[in-house]
């Protein structure tokens, strides 16, 4: 999770929504980082995890889940250019281990975009 403020609150408020009682890790990097460096990041996850969280930025969280979408899930092409504002969550399900992921080699399952039902 990004150091910025937004994304300590998101956290706070999908932690508390979600019931989860853990502390996130906050690293620096992904603020200024591109969809690649927040790749990196998700590498350097232990294999013994089975779900990461990443609350960062945009354009990067779209670049990102543009970029790892390997055409096959459910959700499969919900993620188009301009269509993950703020708020937005992307599910993704891989096969192997953190550091073996790469662009289009997970399967988008769910697509949400949280602030629309505020309106």
């Amino acid at each position: 999770m990004s150091y910025a403020a937004r994304t300590r609150e998101t956290w706070e408020v999908l932690a508390d929504g979600a019931g989860w009682g853990i502390e996130p890790q906050i690293d620096g990097a992904l603020y200024g980082t591109d969809e690649f460096g927040v790749l990196e990041l998700v590498h350097t996850t232990p294999a013994s995890v089975g779900t990461v969280v990443v609350v960062g930025h945009n354009p990067t969280m779209e670049m990102l889940a543009q970029q790892l979408d390997d055409g096959e899930g459910d959700a499969t092409g919900a993620v188009e250019l301009g269509t993950f504002p703020t708020s937005t969550a992307a599910v993704f399900e891989i096969d192997g281990d953190w550091t073996d992921l790469a662009p289009m080699q997970a399967r988008l399952q769910a697509f949400h975009v949280g602030r629309a039902d505020a309106n």
